[in-house]
């Protein structure tokens, strides 16, 4: 067995123990490092998306962008699906239709979806105003239909009446006129118990809109009136605003133009004082249809060109197909064929152009949720690299600190071992100083004992001065022999005086001449060599009672003697 020093372990310790602090720290540096390049406070970017939905689009597209950076970087679900909902958001605020419905899908495909229903009921109702606004409504109904499975299963009332709604309005435009009313009606029924004015509204305009298709113009007058008075009660500007401009719409093709003129100019008096600029198009067109009913072509002219500019000012290509068309007839009317024609040739291209862009945006917005699909993939790849080396990182560190603490244990047990050892060894070497100590006749023993203490010192004197236990085949009769004894006296004085039997007695000499040579000439001898010089005639005999005397073994003893030798330059 090789003994190392203290100072040697302490700092192959040391070593241990530094690696182990270094891969903490590159761990805990990346993670820094991952935290500094993406500083961000989720529900402080959320804030600003919803903040800026309304006023600022893009802005709030840009803080959705950011992000899903961020969450992709953090990896966890519920942040994932968050983003690609806001995306969905954004982009239709944007107008991106196909692209919006794109990262709901998104969102829907992520696990964190699949175990929030309410989450997920939101994102199928969104995509089911996509591909109603996209005029897609198989696709829309289905999603709608969805949307009203997760809230059934949630239990959802509000959401399920929300979504009746959604389905109700678009059986109406569908043609499915009874059917939409029947879930509309159902609709309104559960919002009227819970008093939900603003739903109840939305109910009123879409019965109305029902009736108006029915060709029933005073039920759908009666229901848009409804939905105005709580509009106006709650104080929607908007909401009031389109409420005017449909009953005008209604009055004017009952041919009420009075009724439809009044309404009308209400409309234009909160369109114009709120910015309402999409609903300033479509009363610039029905002013133009009432003037021109009334046959002042030159007020309905100027009205269509006001139409014109804040289509184009909008930037709506379908408004501007509209207006044409009512151009058209209006020259047609008036009987002026070159401005007819100019308005039909402007209509052709507008209409052209309305397909070129809306295929080209469908394609843009393609190729956007292409190449987004593209980073993000990029993006996952990478954090799964970094995920997978910091477990790596991770299971190193406990391995070095499991190593670590055996060690620690490994080394407590050493030095305990080494300590009890040395006390072995010390033990050992003050028994060979000692010398043997006189045996004293008892002043009051019998006649028997004085005899057998005269016959031990005998024997003693053979051992220590003749060195009779170096005989290998030294035996009871050898010492009687020699002494002119018998073999019993001598068995008994052995017994009596050493506590031992003759081969213990003996081989206790034999140890202890051991020793000697060990610590004089151990490093010279082989432990073969020393086991003969003894008196030991089988190694395996010596090794056998070298470690029942020591507690050590002969090669044992023999590296601590030399270890104390070099420590202190000692000898014996």
């Amino acid at each position: 067995m090789k003994f190392y020093s203290a100072d040697k372990i302490i700092q192959l310790l040391f070593h241990l123990l530094f690696y182990s602090l270094t891969i903490i720290n590159v761990q805990s540096q990346e993670k820094q490092d991952s935290e500094l390049r993406f500083p961000v406070d989720f529900s402080e970017l959320e804030k600003e998306i919803r903040n800026n939905l309304y006023s600022d689009a893009r802005s709030s597209h840009t803080f959705a962008l950011q992000y899903l950076d961020a969450a992709l970087s953090k990896g966890v679900d519920s942040l994932e699906a968050t983003a690609y909902y806001f995306l969905g958001i954004t982009n239709y605020f944007l107008g991106r239709y196909h692209l919006s419905n794109g990262y709901y899908n998104k969102a829907l495909d992520n696990p964190y979806a699949q175990a929030q229903p309410t989450f997920a009921e939101k994102c199928y109702n969104n995509m089911g105003v996509n591909y109603e606004v996209l005029n897609m409504r198989p696709q829309a109904l289905d999603a709608y239909h969805k949307s009203l499975a997760m809230a059934q299963k949630l239990g959802d009332s509000v959401s399920i009446a929300q979504t009746w709604i959604n389905i109700g309005l678009l059986d109406i435009i569908s043609g499915n006129l009874d059917r939409g009313l029947s879930t509309t009606g159902n609709a309104l029924a559960f919002f009227e118990s819970i008093d939900d004015s603003l739903n109840m509204a939305l109910c009123y305009q879409n019965i109305g809109k029902a009736w108006t298709e029915k060709g029933d113009v005073n039920l759908s007058l009666e229901y848009d009136k409804r939905s105005l008075l709580i509009y106006e009660a709650i104080g929607n500007l908007f909401g009031t605003a389109d409420l005017h401009f449909n009953i005008a719409r209604s009055y004017f093709t009952q041919g009420f133009l009075d009724s439809s003129e009044a309404y009308l100019r209400e409309a234009e008096a909160l369109a114009n004082a709120n910015g309402f600029d999409k609903v300033k198009g479509s009363i610039f067109l029905l002013w133009a249809k009432i003037e021109q009913q009334r046959g002042a072509m030159g007020r309905a002219e100027g009205y269509l060109n006001a139409a014109l500019a804040m289509f184009k000012k909008l930037d709506m290509p379908n408004g501007l197909v509209d207006v044409y068309l009512d151009l058209a007839s209006l020259y047609s009317t008036t009987g002026n064929k070159e401005a007819h024609s100019k308005a039909i040739s402007n209509y052709r291209k507008e209409w052209k152009e309305l397909q070129e862009r809306t295929a080209a945006a469908r394609y843009d917005e393609l190729m956007v949720l292409y190449e987004m699909e593209k980073n993000i993939r990029t993006i996952e790849e990478q954090a799964a690299k970094i995920k997978s080396i910091r477990k790596r990182v991770a299971i190193t560190t406990i391995v070095v600190f499991v190593l670590l603490l055996m060690l620690a244990i490994i080394l407590r047990l050493y030095f305990r071992m080494r300590n009890y050892l040395k006390s072995l060894y010390q033990n050992n070497m003050a028994q060979v100083r000692m010398k043997l100590p006189e045996v004293v006749t008892p002043p009051s023993g019998n006649a028997e004992t004085v005899r057998l203490a005269e016959l031990y010192r005998k024997i003693m004197q053979l051992m220590e001065d003749k060195e009779f236990y170096k005989r290998q085949d030294l035996s009871i009769a050898q010492i009687s022999d020699e002494l002119a004894t018998n073999d019993k006296y001598v068995s008994q004085a052995i017994n009596q005086f050493s506590s031992s039997n003759f081969n213990s007695f003996v081989n206790t000499f034999r140890v202890n001449e051991a020793r000697r040579l060990m610590v004089k000439d151990g490093h010279r001898l082989l432990v073969k060599d020393i086991a003969e010089k003894s008196g030991f005639g089988n190694i395996n005999t010596f090794n056998k009672k070298f470690k029942e005397v020591t507690g050590l073994t002969p090669k044992m003893f023999i590296e601590m003697s030399l270890e104390e030798k070099l420590n202190d330059g000692s000898t014996f």
